[in-house]
């Protein structure tokens, strides 16, 4: 297994929810790609941005249509847009996304000049934004974006007055670019259709077994243990941030204050819990700091290396062994957003990143694949049933009592308690449990459908 790969492809940093930071994304490369005849297929597309191309004309916007799967709407619709003070929608930060970097691919709102917020809000206001869901009546929880945006020609720069951009499968991989001319003819300048079977390959060749998994996080060199320290430090300091100015709701604050008022400020479940809440608060709330994220989410990027770091800390563990830990960690969640896909009605903090953080603190403290298994089982038994209900300031809570429960699961899988497979939808082991999961979030097509009527009902 390639892991620099892995690593590029899912640890990955990104400013602000990653649901509505892709819609940025998507929606600069179709401005960007006015101004190119055709990209080299073989290269990835970020890397292909040099040009500088023109500040956007917003009297040339004529449309801009966003439409996304079911689960990134659900993330994208009510989420605070970091650099945007305080504004929550879909078309506001694909508005933003215009006039961005493309080449920063997840960071694109990291750099934005103030004065795009009034234009972004300018392009919304004279309604050239249209933004809805696509039709799929089969369950389908691969992420999905489709961008298309219509632009009268200002220079001979550029080459198109109609992009289309199709983001598929994951948070920064754009699959398929096609362009209409000024004399009608629609062309394809940019198409993965191999790379996506090369993807499904990838996923298909991902170890299939929770030992192989252990094995690679043992031998893993030291530059790869560097990138994974990167990501600790990345969201130990979002952490702090949460829990020195309010963001969101606030709850890592509250949660603190009942903890020194209960008198239990030091207990490690307890100071896992609030820290993880305190990241979450900000990445949720807009802070403009960077989260590490995995397999496409900051919230599971929190709790899939924060419980593991707090942990380490207070058993004085080395920090190779935390690295090894954390990447261990990273890629049991993997292994189940691949049995789960990347979007879930059922909230993926639990089902994927504290499976993870639980399998992460088990190798740390010198516990066995048995343990693994055992702890696996144990948050399925406890845990599995929480929704998604969309990205909020509320899953700072979801973040919070995630990371609690893998560092509570971890210790009592290490003690020997243990769930039966007479237990509901518990299993013998860890990898059929998993599997189970994702056969019961298929049958969830209709759940996920009512969460998304109730949320957009409240709109109107």
């Amino acid at each position: 297994m390639n892991l620099q790969q892995f690593l590029k492809e899912n640890v990955v940093p990104a400013i602000g929810c990653t649901d509505p930071v892709a819609i940025a994304f998507a929606s600069s490369v179709a401005y960007n790609s006015l101004f190119y005849e055709k990209f080299d297929s073989t290269i990835p597309l970020s890397e292909q941005f040099k040009k500088n191309t023109p500040v956007p004309i917003i009297e040339n916007i004529t449309k801009l249509s966003i439409r996304t799967d079911k689960g990134l709407f659900k993330n994208a619709y009510a989420i605070t847009i970091p650099a945007s003070n305080n504004r929550k929608s879909m078309k506001i930060v694909a508005a933003m996304g215009i006039f961005g970097n493309p080449a920063l691919k997840l960071g694109i709102l990291g750099n934005l000049s103030p004065d795009v917020i009034p234009k972004a809000d300018k392009i919304v206001k004279l309604g050239l934004i249209e933004a809805g869901v696509i039709n799929d009546n089969s369950f389908n929880s691969q992420l999905r974006i489709e961008i298309e945006l219509e632009y009268k020609k200002s220079t001979t720069d550029q080459k198109y007055e109609k992009i289309f951009v199709r983001m598929l499968d994951s948070y920064s991989y754009i699959n398929c670019i096609r362009a209409r001319d000024s004399s009608g003819n629609e062309i394809t300048i940019y198409d993965q259709q191999k790379m996506d079977s090369d993807n499904t390959k990838k996923n298909e060749q991902f170890p299939d077994t929770i030992e192989e998994l252990w094995h690679i996080a043992t031998e893993a060199d030291q530059e790869i243990l560097k990138q994974i320290k990167t990501g600790i430090d990345m969201n130990y300091d979002i952490a702090k941030k949460g829990l020195s100015e309010k963001y969101g709701a606030g709850f890592g604050w509250a949660l603190r204050e009942i903890a020194i008022k209960t008198d239990c400020e030091h207990s490690l479940p307890i100071k896992v819990k609030y820290h993880a809440a305190a990241a979450a608060d900000a990445r949720m709330g807009g802070c403009p700091m960077p989260v590490m994220t995995t397999s496409g989410s900051g919230n599971q990027g929190i709790t899939a290396t924060l419980p593991v770091f707090f942990v380490a800390k207070a058993y004085n563990k080395s920090e190779e062994l935390l690295y090894r830990a954390v990447l261990f960690s990273h890629l049991v969640n993997h292994f189940c957003a691949i049995n789960l896909g990347l979007l879930s009605p059922l909230c993926g903090t639990i089902t994927k990143a504290a499976m993870g953080a639980a399998s992460g603190i088990i190798y740390l403290m010198g516990g066995t694949l048995e343990n693994v298994h055992t702890a696996i089982n144990l948050l399925a038994g406890g845990m599995v049933g929480m929704l998604c209900d969309g990205a909020k300031d509320g899953c700072a809570l979801k973040v919070s009592y995630s990371s609690q429960a893998a560092v509570e699961s971890a210790f009592m899988a290490l003690s020997n308690y243990r769930l039966s497979d007479e237990n509901g939808i518990v299993c013998s082991n860890a990898l059929d449990t998993i599997k189970t999961i994702g056969q019961l979030a298929i049958q969830m097509k209709d759940t996920d459908d009512e969460i998304l009527k109730i949320m957009i009902s409240k709109k109107k």
